[in-house]
């Protein structure tokens, strides 16, 4: 799959990025030490949200 940039729409992802007006769905929070349980739910696939963790 190729994808191409597009000016405008980068710009307003950057407008909304910069206003608060757009945040990313966090689906667990794992710490340092949980690292690798992590990437294991990643991988695993069917995560709602994004998969963080902390530092």
């Amino acid at each position: 799959m190729w994808v191409r940039p597009d000016v405008a729409d980068l710009t307003e992802l950057a407008r909304l990025g910069e206003g608060c007006q757009m945040r990313p769905e966090i689906g667990e929070v794992f710490d340092l030490a949980d690292a690798a349980a992590a990437h294991e739910r990643g991988a695993a696939g069917h995560v709602r949200g994004k998969v963080v963790v902390r530092v």
